[in-house]
């Protein structure tokens, strides 16, 4: 199991939920309500063909009520997609705890470290007019007097920072705090170029994934500086203008500021919205869902604009991530086998979650967005509507259970493939580790039967009366796996 951690703007990559050896990750989905509740907006154009019935029309958007309303994950989300017969709107929650407007696909909010597409984009546009070569050394398209890292004479590349394999860590080793909410704001392309001039590189760049958007800020300012004008300006210029995204922008319009989701901590107190600095390109972005699906249907060939020729770059380069089944290209991650591959990113600022992505073979995208930074964000609704078989996290029930019967199923646990599962009991509820993977908690349904509060998962051990449990079943995602006992030899 795998404990990701929240995989954006300000923390590292998290890949998507996937079979075994399972991996489990910090992002959630609840069980649909019984009932609907209102205040749920529904576009009146024909559903996405993945939620086109009306049992999962209803399902999504109880989804969404027991979010907002149970769970209190968020105060307002926003699901938007996109197929071959039309757009298909479901949104449910308020603009903040105390603006009871309610949230719709012409909300604002911070899309954190979607940003990244966007650079990512304005790399392949560039390159496709043959402006850069994303092969060069990034030191092609700055100043003369900036000096970058090195490690064995090996220059830091376009692709490189693109594919988050530059070698430069997630962030700005000179910023005035690496954790303190908005510390990116004010942090200047001086400061940039200071910070990437007094740091050593450990590896060779192209060598190892490492998340950064220290690397994503020097590559949208490389790109600005090669393009001759500011980022804002060249993202305006090359997409956001020609695309009509008028809601897409660094700093809100006044008419975008009166329809911006206040943004949220995890326990749903509001955050300031994060301010400007030199990684804007990393993260800077705010829009709506609207704008994001004008963004993706270019992608999924519904539009037609200048970028279109360019767009098919950005999925050329695939580098391996710290997940064998996901691969890094020009900012996109792809995840899945060949013919059945889905195309994602997801961000996350000091107050919102984000997530879009496309399934190339259906042709459907989706953007989901949240006014709340928790770890349980929005993936895994997106990833639900690019494809249903992923499951979307439950409710649970959580029950105490006696730590005699606890217990009993501490030891160790192997799969067929040879992973082992270490069960291990800390105060009143069970901790798993799967082999090469962090621990994750998990909480008790019955004696028997446990979850994990983050991820929809479910491992049940075997009746053991008073001796140790011999053996669990692990299910996620419609599968299960049976583990057996390791019995240390005497």
């Amino acid at each position: 199991m795998h404990p990701a951690s929240a995989p954006v703007f300000d923390a590292s990559i998290a890949p998507f939920q996937k079979g075994f050896p399972l991996k489990l990750h910090t992002k959630s989905l609840l069980a649909c309500m019984a009932s609907l509740v209102g205040g749920v907006a529904m576009a009146r154009a024909p559903a996405a063909a993945l939620v086109a019935t009306p049992l999962a029309e209803q399902a999504l958007r109880n989804i969404l009520v027991e979010r907002v309303e149970t769970q209190k994950w968020a105060t307002g989300i926003v699901v938007a997609s996109s197929a071959p017969d039309g757009r298909h709107i479901v949104s449910y929650g308020t603009i903040a705890a105390d603006d009871k407007r309610w949230v719709n696909a012409d909300t604002v909010f911070e899309i954190a470290s979607l940003t990244k597409i966007f650079t990512a984009l304005l790399l392949a546009d560039m390159a496709h007019k043959g402006e850069v070569t994303p092969a060069a050394a990034v030191s092609t398209c700055l100043p003369a007097q900036v000096k970058l890292p090195q490690h064995d004479d090996k220059q830091i590349t376009f692709i490189d920072l693109a594919t988050h394999t530059s070698g430069l860590p997630l962030r700005p080793t000179n910023l005035a705090s690496q954790s303190a909410l908005d510390k990116y704001a004010g942090y200047t392309v001086e400061q940039l170029y200071q910070g990437l001039a007094a740091y050593s590189l450990t590896r060779d760049a192209g060598s190892q994934f490492e998340y950064s958007n220290w690397g994503y800020a020097l590559l949208a300012n490389a790109l600005a500086h090669c393009a001759r004008q500011s980022y804002e300006d060249v993202i305006a210029a090359r997409i956001t203008q020609p695309l009509g995204m008028n809601d897409t922008r660094l700093e809100p319009s006044a008419s975008m500021r009166t329809r911006l989701a206040a943004g949220h901590d995890e326990h749903l107190q509001r955050v300031p919205n994060e301010g400007r600095g030199a990684l804007d390109g990393a993260g800077g972005l705010f829009s709506t869902a609207n704008d994001l699906l004008k963004f993706l249907e270019v992608f999924v060939g519904r539009s037609k604009s200048t970028l279109t020729e360019a767009i098919p770059m950005m999925l050329e380069t695939r580098r391996p991530t710290d997940d064998p089944t996901t691969r890094m290209a020009l900012g996109w991650r792809v995840s899945g086998k060949e013919g059945k591959q889905v195309v994602w990113s997801n961000g996350r600022a000091d107050g919102y979650r984000t997530f879009m992505g496309y399934n190339p073979q259906t042709h459907v995208a989706v953007v989901a967005l949240a006014n709340a930074a928790t770890n349980v964000g929005v993936d895994d609704i997106g990833r639900h509507v690019l494809d249903p078989r992923m499951q979307v996290i439950r409710a649970h029930r959580q029950i105490v259970v006696d730590p005699a019967v606890l217990d009993r199923y501490v030891g160790d646990y192997k799969f067929e493939d040879g992973n082992v599962l270490a069960i291990t009991r800390s105060g009143d509820h069970l901790v798993s580790q799967m082999t090469d993977q962090g621990p994750i908690e998990l909480f008790a349904e019955s004696e028997r039967e446990f979850f994990p509060r983050d991820v929809e998962a479910q491992i049940v051990f075997a009746t053991s009366h008073r001796g140790p449990a011999k053996s669990l079943i692990l299910t996620q995602d419609g599968e299960s796996w049976p583990a057996t006992r390791i019995v240390p030899t005497p």
